[in-house]
């Protein structure tokens, strides 16, 4: 299996950041976090106590701080064993700052009726469409 960055471009920020943007769940029910993790969940399981609840559990939290740099890795946060938060941690490669709640493009095109294909084009497009919408004046600078 060839790594990540043979690929040619590196995915793993993508990864982590959903467990802020797009936290995943299991099919059943358990909150993985991540679609890398597959051998490990965060707290409780979404079907039985409600994804809002699942998702203020203190071990999400606690990985969302591992991948920050302001926690040491623990035995019971799935990321401590992940390939891509120990790569991250050998280089010091920490996440700057934890991603906006939803995009700004997901958010603009939402408000005017676009409904799942805006999640659509979010998914696709968010880091070529954003600097496009700016220049056109749809969304605010920054």
């Amino acid at each position: 299996m060839r790594s990540r960055r043979s690929w040619g471009v590196d995915m793993s920020s993508s990864y982590c950041n959903q467990l802020w943007a797009e936290p995943q769940v299991n099919f059943d029910g358990r909150l993985l976090g991540c679609c890398v993790n597959t051998w490990g969940t965060f707290g409780q399981n979404v079907f039985d106590v409600g994804l809002a609840r699942a998702l203020v559990d203190w071990k999400l939290e606690y990985a969302k701080q591992m991948l920050r740099g302001l926690a040491p890795p623990r035995d019971d946060i799935p990321c401590a064993t992940c390939g891509i938060y120990v790569d991250r941690a050998k280089a010091a490669q920490w996440m700057q700052r934890p991603p906006m709640h939803g995009s700004t493009i997901l958010r603009f095109l939402r408000r005017r009726g676009m409904g799942r294909f805006a999640v659509w084009l979010d998914n696709r497009f968010e880091r070529q469409l954003t600097p496009v919408m700016r220049r056109l004046g749809l969304l605010s600078p920054g």
